[in-house]
């Protein structure tokens, strides 16, 4: 009986000794360090900078110098993981001079990450695994750096700078200050706020939203995108359904499909766009070559269309709008100041309450057109019509007919309103099942 007491007691304590030998084999080692970074640079170094899913704050100074510091929290898998982490950290060095520095922070030749454990393998060094791992950085630059940025899944907090910059983004959030220089962005899958960049921009977006208080002249080219800018310069842009809000631009060359573009004030519009939409309060003189697109303007100047195709135009004001083919198009213009022109229509609308007492021409050749204009009361004109299967709504008692012909379905007409002189204003219609109507006011 007491050798089986004495058996149980051994057992049991064999027990409990291998539950906690058990317990404490592949207990989580933590390293918990900042490493830091320092080489001489002058106030124009070039720095390269490679960054990897790592919340990074960029500051500026005056000292001729870089510095890198980043903070660690890793917690090892095995006994030994933290400790080679450590060594290989404190190791590690960067490519460097005073005109030029590189700083990779991908410091690993594979990183996978599997059920809340990162494996990561190292330069000359067996795997580390790691149950934590996350790292943060602190980059300070001298001032008029030019700094070269790739990074990736990171938070990134840049502060004023005066060097070119040249920014690479994959699914970050970038929250920058002011740019004295040149920019260079290509980013995918992000967010990038800036307060001003003074000089002009290079901007490749995918699926980013943007936004910035004010920019010099820029290039543009988009997918996905929405883009919020207050004041910007002259805008090259290729679109693919983006979205851009502006409150003032430059003159503007806009090409696009699927695309909405919005501008309180803007200079001359160049656009050749595929189902967009464009409005824009005042701008300058316009070309287009559209295709199922909307235009709004408030105000602007001569438009000049090459080739419109189930367009839509609603302004309140224009001076002049000159086309050269359209097909399917509705205009509407509350006010024409100058001169309307089609050399070429097809099943379009034209709707033109008022021109007033400088308006030039109204010169249309087509089919299945539907003109209404509205003109001053007291506006002599010449009016010439040659049209078959006509469709009239004017004040014939008023004209005074050099030529007159009436042949079953068709119209000839030369005639004037008022005293007749050289250059006087003129309403020329030519073509095939043609509405017009002329309303006074």
């Amino acid at each position: 009986m007491k050798k089986k007491k004495q058996y149980f007691c051994k057992s049991l304590f064999l027990l409990i000794f291998l539950s906690i030998s058990l317990a404490g084999y592949g207990q989580d080692k933590k390293l918990q360090k900042t490493y830091s970074w320092s080489y001489k640079a002058n106030e124009d170094v070039n720095l390269s900078f490679n960054n990897y899913n790592s919340d990074l704050n960029i500051k500026t100074w005056d000292k001729p110098s870089i510095e890198y510091k980043l903070h660690l929290v890793a917690k090892g898998a095995r006994e030994d993981d933290t400790e080679r982490l450590d060594s290989y950290l404190k190791n590690m060095t960067f490519s460097n001079s005073p005109e030029s520095t590189s700083i990779n922070m991908k410091f690993w030749k594979r990183r996978t990450s599997i059920m809340n454990r990162t494996k990561l393998k190292l330069e000359g060094e067996k795997e580390v695994i790691l149950t934590e791992f996350k790292v943060t950085g602190e980059l300070t630059i001298p001032k008029k750096c030019n700094l070269d940025l790739t990074s990736k899944y990171s938070d990134i907090e840049l502060a004023d700078v005066l060097g070119k910059l040249t920014l690479k983004l994959y699914n970050d959030k970038l929250y920058g200050g002011k740019v004295d220089n040149e920019v260079d962005i290509s980013a995918k899958y992000s967010t990038i706020e800036f307060s001003d960049i003074k000089m002009g921009a290079d901007i490749t977006l995918y699926n980013t939203d943007f936004e910035a208080n004010s920019i010099g002249d820029t290039k543009f080219e988009s997918k996905y995108s929405k883009v919020f800018i207050n004041t910007i310069g002259s805008l090259e842009m290729d679109s693919y359904n983006d979205k851009f809000n502006f409150e003032r631009t430059g003159d503007i060359i806009f090409t696009a499909k699927y695309s909405g573009f919005i501008s309180e004030k803007s200079g001359r519009l160049k656009a050749d766009c595929y189902n967009c939409t464009v409005v824009i309060d005042q701008l300058e003189d316009i070309e287009l070559v559209s295709k199922y697109s909307k235009f709004e303007f408030d105000k602007g100047g001569e438009c000049k269309i090459s080739a419109s195709y189930n367009d839509g135009i609603n302004s309140t004001q224009l001076k002049s709008l000159q086309i050269t083919e359209s097909k399917y198009g509705t205009f509407k213009i509350d006010k024409l100041t100058s001169d309307l022109s089609v050399i070429t229509g097809y099943n379009d609308k034209f709707i033109i309450p008022e021109t007033g007492d400088n308006f030039k021409s109204l010169k249309v050749n087509g089919k299945y057109e539907k003109i209404t204009i509205g003109i001053p009361v007291n506006l002599d004109y010449r009016f010439k019509a040659n049209i078959k299967y006509p469709k009239l709504d004017i004040n014939e008692e008023s004209f005074a007919y050099k030529t007159k012909i009436i042949e079953s379905s068709s119209i000839e007409y030369n005639a004037v309103k008022g005293k007749e002189y050289e250059g006087m204003p003129e309403i020329k219609i030519e073509g095939y099942d043609i509405s017009l109507s002329i309303t006074e006011y």
